[in-house]
């Protein structure tokens, strides 16, 4: 089964494994370091939790591609960097980059 047909997200991306995207190409050299660059984004609103989170914060790190989910009960600057600062950057350190589409 061809997952890339029959998922729906990568239907609608017109995601295929095989290609890249020209303008992208080499933009962005693969860091050689973990967590030297990451990506973050939030999903949301989702369904509430018994904690009251509906929303996840994702990180991705440019080298190992390794996630992190993060339950977030506002989507807030402070929230966001609070919640950055205890649970990522006290563990992995402080990143040189971090990518995000500000919320397009």
């Amino acid at each position: 089964m061809n997952i890339q047909l029959n998922c729906e997200t990568c239907v609608k991306t017109k995601y295929h494994p095989n290609t890249t995207n020209a303008q992208w190409k080499g933009v962005w050299n693969i860091p050689d370091i973990p967590f030297r660059r990451i990506n973050i984004d939030i999903r949301g609103p989702l369904p509430e939790t018994i904690r009251r989170k509906s929303y996840l914060l994702v990180i991705i790190d440019d080298m190992s591609k390794y996630a992190i989910t993060i339950p977030l009960e506002k989507t807030t600057g402070e929230s966001v960097v609070e919640t950055l600062n205890a649970r990522v950057f006290a563990i992995y350190g402080i990143p040189e980059t971090i990518r995000c589409d500000q919320a397009s």
